[in-house]
């Protein structure tokens, strides 16, 4: 990744910006960046990559959020020609402006592209591979890490669901990989970042072998696609619905995406909550330290559960999100951690505040 510039502090709006920011086009993703960057300084000049540290993951989080709430989806060509705050608002509101009632696009070519490559069967090599990379990472996990595991015996026996777990430390995965068992191990996908997990032939073929699918801010929407498809073949998926790192262990909004996924693939999900990993790997360690890690899942829940019990949104993909962050936090609080602060205004609430 580029290295990240020394943050500075976000300067005031002038008024003939907070004028433009206000308009009815762009209003909507000014307070979509309020929300998900929890309070961290911005303005408009605030590079998105270099100052505000988005990698692959957090623009799909981005984007997706961002048509769930305007329509407007964003494609490779628009996204190349991102860098700024800036350069979004003004990206989004041209579209708006130009094409209001525009149709969501469908996937273009690159999802069958990335569905024959990285969801094509295994090869003998790529299984022994993952089965071996697997088996080193559970041992260092159990060992270096004092891995425990709670509520393993939870997890579906068969067919297709959802593990949505927070996301504090690059050990999340390896921590959650190492708690599954065997019978469910075995058949689980994972997202990655393009550039971090994917920039070399070794590496493709780790990925490949651990069943892990890149995801490329370039195309934002083919990660949820190819996640709808491992779902529709019956297999697992682990998704981590924050989409950024959050940097004190408190939980973040959780992003319609998993909402969305789970409505179209309508599967059970599983809410799993990771504790220690942030304090074994936190984000400014180049290097992991020693420090017990602790796994828990809850019970399997039916998508339709957590619309009925999901606090009043937007869209419906918006309150199973909401619910499934409530169900992560109860399952912290069981593991002895209190990490469901109040969650970020609503989109509902905001709208309704602006009327």
């Amino acid at each position: 990744l580029l290295s990240r510039r020394e943050m500075p502090v976000s300067r005031d709006l002038t008024p003939e910006e907070q004028d433009w920011v206000s308009a009815e086009a762009r209003s909507g993703v000014w307070a979509l960046l309020r929300r998900q960057l929890e309070g961290r300084p911005f303005d408009l000049d605030s590079h998105l990559q270099l100052d505000l540290g988005l990698d692959s993951f957090d623009w799909m989080t981005l984007a997706l959020s961002i048509e769930e709430q305007s329509g407007v989806q964003l494609d490779a060509a628009a996204i190349a020609q991102i860098e700024t705050v800036r350069d979004l608002l003004r990206m989004v509101g041209t579209e708006i402006e130009s094409r209001p009632e525009r149709a969501t696009a469908a996937p273009d070519s690159r999802v069958d592209q990335d569905r024959k490559r990285w969801l094509a069967p295994q090869t003998g090599l790529e299984r022994a591979i993952g089965r071996l990379v697997l088996a080193l990472n559970r041992v260092l996990m159990r060992t270096v890490f004092r891995l425990k595991c709670r509520g393993a015996e939870l997890l579906p026996t068969d067919g297709a669901f959802v593990i949505c777990a927070n996301h504090v430390s690059d050990m999340d995965p390896a921590a959650l990989a190492a708690a599954l068992p065997s019978r469910v191990r075995g058949r689980t996908y994972w997202a990655g970042d393009v550039v971090r997990l994917f920039a070399s032939r070794m590496t493709r073929l780790l990925c490949r072998s651990a069943r892990v699918y890149p995801i490329d801010e370039t195309a934002p929407m083919v990660a949820v696609e190819l996640a709808v498809d491992v779902l529709d073949a019956g297999g697992v998926q682990v998704w981590f619905p924050e989409g950024w790192r959050s940097a004190d262990g408190k939980l973040l909004r959780f992003q319609a995406g998993v909402g969305r996924i789970l409505q179209r693939a309508n599967v059970r999900v599983v809410p799993a909550f990771i504790a220690g990993t942030l304090e074994a790997w936190p984000r400014e360690s180049r290097l992991p330290r020693p420090h017990p890690v602790e796994v828990t899942f809850g019970a399997p829940i039916e998508p339709a559960r957590l619309v009925a019990s999901g606090p009043l949104c937007e869209t419906p993909a918006e309150e199973i999100a909401a619910a499934l962050r409530s169900r992560v936090g109860e399952l912290a609080l069981s593991a002895g951690a209190d990490v469901l602060t109040v969650e970020a205004e609503s989109p509902l609430a905001h709208r309704e505040q602006q009327q």
